[in-house]
């Protein structure tokens, strides 16, 4: 933790500011281990106590959407409109598994995720308890390869989407986009990939009743609702004589939001059980051969999504400048402690298994730390990624802190 020192000086530090915004920032990393809750506690509480939350400069929280219920048609029921992002915490993935091992899923349908390579679980005894699994995907990865059906995607660029960014900025937006190129077609006229949009697919085992035969004709519909809710009122960013025009009018600027939009009173926010005490101060008395593992994302593969790309593999990190492997970062006096150089070859050992990787000295690294980016170690997808550096995830304990369901501590 901590120094008593260190600590003043970064009091004295945000003093110096003298009334302008500071802004404490968590997540990521932070909220990934033992002690999370508490930690992210204390980085919500500094914002509050800089009168950094709900002012200009500092976190402004988001207005309602323009629409937040949908009707296709009158004959259907509504369809919510989600105006953020939710990820499930670890506590719930783990009852999801458990019902899958214990044999209650007859179906499961994968999209947009490599399970079975972002995650420290074996999934072995889960996925063979499901009598059918169905993945949707682009790339023949790892979890792609354990499904009995696989249903090749459309890719972003191919496809018809809306979505709300997250984080948002302050105000009203929604993303809208189509389709800029078309399958590629060989002069016989036969498709060369015969991918499909994964909405569509759903929407095809719809209701008939629902009204809609596509993704894009949902997108239209939804797009006449917004023009009737905004257009005569001269809201957002854009204005049309008809339906259509407004349809044209958020294609080509890739979306709509409203500037205007604001949440009305930013400062009447709930300020009460903000803070979680600390009751656990305790660490680990860890050994000299003995260390925290951090798994952390790689710049440019990130938690692997784009192992499959040879332009992803060969960007070199901005630190190390290395590329197509993965590495061990290590502080440098700990490194002339153990006798190591750059490039030599250590391996790393915890409860949970053990992979061998070469060492980058590191200044900005805990003397009691070891660093590992995320996104190679793949079993599959495809050539560029297939047997190309270790998967750190393997080796991390999947033991859940009871307390924040973050993991549990990872020692190497």
């Amino acid at each position: 933790g901590l120094s008593e020192h260190d600590i003043e000086y970064v009091l004295k530090k945000i003093e110096e500011y003298n009334g302008d915004k500071v802004l404490f920032v968590g997540g990521g990393t932070l909220e990934g281990y033992k002690d999370s809750a508490d930690t992210m506690s204390i980085v919500y509480a500094l914002n509050y106590l800089t009168n950094s939350v709900g002012t200009k400069g500092g976190i402004l929280f988001n207005p309602e959407p323009p629409i937040k219920e949908f009707k296709v048609s009158d004959e259907n029921s509504t369809l919510n409109i989600i105006d953020s992002s939710y990820a499930n915490d670890s506590k719930e993935w783990k009852e999801e598994i458990l019902s899958w091992e214990s044999g209650e899923k007859d179906l499961l349908i994968l999209r947009g995720s490599n399970i079975i390579h972002g995650s420290s679980y074996d999934f072995s005894k889960a996925l063979d308890s499901i009598k059918l699994k169905v993945c949707f995907s682009t790339i023949f990865d790892d979890t792609a390869a354990a499904s009995d059906l696989i249903l090749p995607e459309n890719n972003s660029m191919e496809d018809w989407g809306m979505d709300v960014p997250e984080p948002l900025m302050g105000y009203q937006t929604l993303l809208f986009q189509q389709p800029v190129v078309k399958s590629p077609t060989p002069k016989d006229g036969i498709n060369v990939y015969d991918s499909k949009s994964f909405y569509d697919i759903l929407i095809s085992f719809s209701d008939p009743l629902l009204g809609i035969k596509n993704y894009k004709d949902l997108i239209e519909k939804f797009s006449t609702e917004l023009f009737s809710k905004t257009n005569l009122k001269k809201e957002g960013s854009v204005i049309a004589s008809n339906e259509n025009q407004f349809l044209e009018g958020i294609l080509s600027r890739g979306g709509w939001w409203n500037v205007n939009s604001k949440l009305n009173d930013p400062g009447n926010t709930p300020k009460s059980n903000l803070v979680n005490t600390i009751n656990n101060n305790s660490t680990t008395n860890l050994g000299d051969k003995e260390f925290y593992l951090i798994p952390f994302l790689s710049n440019s593969l990130l938690d692997g999504r784009t192992a499959a790309s040879p332009w992803a593999q060969g960007v070199p990190d901005p630190i190390t400048t290395i590329a197509w492997d993965t590495w061990a970062e290590m502080n440098p006096n700990t490194a002339e402690t153990l006798d190591l150089e750059l490039g030599d070859l250590i391996e790393l050992t915890t409860s949970n298994g053990k992979i061998t990787l070469p060492v980058f000295p590191h200044p900005a690294v805990h003397p009691k730390v070891i660093g590992v980016p995320i996104g190679l170690g793949h079993k599959f997808s495809g050539r560029y990624a297939e047997g190309r550096g270790v998967n750190v995830l393997k080796i991390c304990d999947p033991n859940l802190d009871s307390n924040t369901f973050s993991w549990a501590q990872n020692i190497a």
